[in-house]
C-alpha cells in the first residue's frame, strides 16, 4: 500500500508542475504516504514524506484560507509524531507548539468546527512536553484536552469515544510522572474500559490502543505496589502485541519488547524468576534487532531492557551474569544520557549503584574511566536542582 501512495504521490508531482490545482492532492497524498511508513515501522521514510507534505502546505497556508490553515496545523502534528519517534524532541515539540497556535486560531474564528482538531493537537503537545521532562506544562495541555474530548464524548460518544481513551492514557503517564499516582491508576482504569469497549466492537482498529493502555496500567499498578494487577495488566499487553506483531512484525516489534520488558519486571517482583528471565532475555533480543535497524532511536531502551535483565540474573543468584548485564546496560546509556542528562537521570543514577555494589560483591574493580564522566553528570544535574 505504502508503495501505491509513492507511486501516486510522485505522478502528481509530476502533474503538479503543470496544473497546480493538483499540489494540494499531492501534499494528503504525501500525509497518508507517511502515515504508512509510520505504520510499517518505517519512521526515516516517514520524515521524508512529512517535511515535504508540510512545505507544500506551508505554501498554502500562506494565502490564508481556513482549509490551508488547517491542513497545515494537521501536517505539523503528523511531523512532532514522527520526531518524536526518532527523539528529536524538541524539533517535535516546536512543530507541536505551531499546529495548536493555529488551531487555537481557527477555534476562535469557527469553535465547533476546529474544537476537536485543538484537543487532538493539545494532546499531541502534551506527549511533546513530556518527553522533555516538562511534566507541569504537558498536564495543563492534557486536561485541556481531556476536557474538550469530554464534551465532544458526550455529544457523540462513537465519533469521540476513541479520542477520549487515548488522552486518558497520556494523561495517566503525566499524572504518574507527577507523583500521583491513585490519580494515574483512575485515568488508566477508565482509557483501559474504554478501549476494550472500543476493541470488542471493531477489533481491528483498537486492538493496538487496548494493549498500549494495558501497558500503561500494569505501570500505575506497579508504582502502587499492587503486584498481582500489574501482573494481569501486563501479561495480556503482552499477549496482544505478541498477535500483534506476528502480523505486522515492523509495526509492533517495539511494542512488544517494551511491553516483554515491563513483564519481566512484574514477574520478577513477585518472585517468579524463570519466567522474569525468560521475558528479560527475549525483550533484550528483540531491542538489539531493533538497535541494528535504528540505533538513534533504540538504544536507550536496549539498554534499559538490559538493566532489567540485570535485575533478573541477581535475582537467581548470578552476579557475573548481572553485573555483565548491568556494565553492557551503563555503556550503552552513556551515550544519550551525556547528550541528554535530566532525561535519562533516572535511569542512570541507579544503574550506576547497583554496578558499584555488584562490583563489591563481586570483588572486582569498577571501570573509573567508564563511571567518571556519568558521576560528574549526575552531580552537575543534582546541584542544578537544588533550591537556591
Amino acid at each position: 500500500m505504502a508503495e501505491l501512495t509513492r507511486t501516486i504521490a510522485t505522478k502528481l508531482s509530476n502533474a503538479s508542475t503543470t496544473n497546480p490545482a493538483l499540489i494540494p492532492l499531492r501534499a494528503s497524498f504525501l500525509s497518508h504516504l507517511a502515515f504508512r511508513f509510520s505504520e510499517l515501522g518505517q519512521v526515516e521514510e516517514a520524515l521524508e514524506a512529512i517535511d515535504e507534505a508540510v512545505a507544500i502546505h506551508r505554501q498554502l497556508a500562506a494565502q490564508r484560507t481556513e482549509r490551508s490553515t488547517s491542513d497545515l496545523a494537521m501536517s505539523l502534528n503528523n511531523l512532532a509524531s514522527v520526531l518524536g519517534e526518532l527523539g528529536r524532541h524538541e524539533e517535535a515539540l516546536n512543530a507541536a507548539e505551531e499546529a495548536t497556535f493555529l488551531y487555537r486560531e481557527l477555534t476562535g474564528q469557527q469553535a465547533k468546527m476546529f474544537e476537536s482538531d485543538l484537543a487532538n493537537s493539545l494532546n499531541n503537545l502534551s506527549v511533546r512536553l513530556s518527553e522533555l521532562d516538562w511534566h507541569e506544562d504537558a498536564l495543563i495541555a492534557a486536561e485541556e484536552a481531556i476536557s474538550v474530548y469530554r464534551d465532544l464524548a458526550t455529544w457523540q460518544p462513537h465519533a469521540f469515544g476513541p479520542d477520549l481513551a487515548g488522552g486518558l492514557s497520556n494523561l495517566a503517564g503525566i499524572l504518574n510522572n507527577l507523583s500521583r499516582p491513585e490519580d494515574a491508576l483512575t485515568a488508566a482504569k477508565r482509557s483501559v474500559a474504554l478501549y476494550r469497549d472500543l476493541a470488542a466492537q471493531r477489533p481491528d482498529a483498537f486492538t493496538p490502543d487496548l494493549a498500549m493502555s494495558l501497558s500503561n496500567l500494569a505501570t500505575m499498578f506497579n508504582h502502587l505496589n499492587r503486584r498481582e494487577e500489574a501482573f494481569a495488566a501486563a501479561e495480556q499487553a503482552v499477549a496482544i502485541y505478541r498477535n500483534l506483531a506476528r502480523l505486522l512484525p515492523a509495526a509492533f516489534a517495539s511494542n512488544l519488547a517494551g511491553s516483554l520488558k515491563d513483564f519481566a519486571v512484574a514477574l520478577n517482583q513477585l518472585s517468579r524468576r524463570e519466567g522474569a528471565l525468560t521475558a528479560a532475555e527475549e525483550a533484550v533480543a528483540r531491542y538489539r534487532d531493533l538497535v541494528a535497524q535504528r540505533p538513534d532511536a533504540f538504544t536507550s531502551d536496549l539498554a534499559v531492557s538490559l538493566a532489567v535483565l540485570a535485575n533478573c540474573w541477581e535475582a537467581l543468584g548470578k552476579i557475573d551474569e548481572s553485573l555483565e548485564a548491568n556494565y553492557e546496560a551503563i555503556t550503552g546509556l552513556s551515550g544519550p544520557f551525556l547528550h541528554d542528562p535530566p532525561a535519562f537521570a533516572g535511569w542512570m543514577s541507579p544503574m550506576i549503584g547497583q554496578y558499584l555494589q555488584r562490583c563489591e560483591q563481586r570483588g572486582c574493580e569498577p571501570d573509573m574511566p567508564l563511571l567518571s564522566p556519568l558521576i560528574e553528570a549526575l552531580e552537575v544535574l543534582q546541584a542544578e536542582e537544588k533550591p537556591a
